[in-house]
């Protein structure tokens, strides 16, 4: 289901190295993704439908969070090697 998908998008994401930093390439292949992420004219032009940021706001979460989740990882390992 849903997890299986997600499973299998995760595994197909493209991680590129430069030096120390790593870069995790993110794509939806939906066409309209880009007017949800950041809005979108109405049909008729006279309106604007404002973006729903989903993206953008899961970037935020995870650079908020990623340091913690890397040192706990590290610790875990580092107490592993230790032993």
């Amino acid at each position: 289901g849903t997890n299986q998908a997600a499973t299998s998008y995760a595994d197909s994401l493209t991680v590129h190295h430069f030096g120390d930093t790593y870069v995790i390439e993110i794509i939806n292949p939906v066409e309209y993704a880009s007017y949800v992420e950041f809005g979108h004219r109405t049909a008729n032009g006279t309106g604007w439908v404002e973006g729903k940021y989903m993206l953008t706001l899961s970037e935020q979460e995870i650079r908020q969070s990623a340091p913690g989740i890397l040192e706990a990882k590290l610790k875990k390992w580092l107490s592993g090697a230790v032993k």
